[in-house]
C-alpha cells in the first residue's frame, strides 16, 4: 500500500505521469497534470538524440520603427552547458548595421527536462558579433509538444532591446 501512496504523491507533485490514456481523465478530475502530446519520459529525455540540435526559424524584431531587423540563427548544437551556433542579423534599409557572430544559450539538464515535459522555461545567454561586441540574450520557450514550440528571444544591443518571436524544433541532427 505504501508504494501506491508514494506513486500518488509523485503524481500530485507532477513528477510522475499516469501511463494509460484512460487514467488521464482521473488526472483531470483530481487536478493532476498529464504529459503533452509526444512528451518524452524523463530518464530518456537527455539521452534522446533528438535534443542534440535545435532549429530556430528566422524572425523579425518587433516594434522597431523605420527598419526591418531579421535574426537568422543557424542550427544550435548541444554542448555541455547548453546550445551554441552562429547567427546573422540583417537590417533593412540600413545594411551597414548588419552583423554576424556566435550565440551561446545556457540550458542546464533540469531546464531541458522541464521543457521536454511541457513547462515554459526561461534561459540566458551571450552573443558575440564579428567585431567581438558582446550581446546579452534572454529568452523563454513555450512548448507545444515535446520537440516543438514557440520561443521569445530578447537581444540587448547597448540600451536597446530587440525582441524576436519565433518557433523552435529539436531535430536531433547535429549539423556541421
Amino acid at each position: 500500500m505504501s508504494a501506491l501512496v508514494h506513486r500518488l504523491s509523485l503524481l500530485q507533485a507532477g513528477i510522475a505521469r499516469l501511463p494509460l490514456p484512460g487514467f488521464a481523465l482521473i488526472g483531470l478530475f483530481f487536478g493532476l497534470p498529464g504529459p503533452l502530446p509526444g512528451a518524452a519520459e524523463e530518464p530518456a529525455l537527455l539521452e534522446n538524440p533528438s535534443f542534440a540540435a535545435v532549429s530556430v526559424e528566422p524572425a523579425h524584431a518587433k516594434g522597431v520603427p523605420f527598419m526591418r531587423i531579421t535574426l537568422k540563427p543557424g542550427p544550435l548544437k548541444r554542448t555541455a552547458s547548453g546550445y551554441e551556433s552562429t547567427y546573422a542579423v540583417t537590417v533593412f534599409p540600413f545594411s551597414f548595421f548588419n552583423e554576424t557572430g556566435t550565440i551561446r544559450i545556457e540550458v542546464d539538464p533540469e531546464t531541458l527536462r522541464n521543457l521536454g515535459t511541457g513547462e515554459v522555461v526561461s534561459f540566458t545567454g551571450q552573443a558575440h558579433n564579428h567585431k567581438n561586441q558582446a550581446r546579452r540574450v534572454e529568452g523563454r520557450a513555450y512548448p507545444a509538444a515535446a520537440l516543438t514550440g514557440k520561443i521569445k528571444l530578447t537581444v540587448f544591443v547597448g540600451k536597446v532591446e530587440l525582441i524576436f518571436n519565433s518557433t523552435y524544433r529539436f531535430d536531433g541532427t547535429p549539423h556541421p
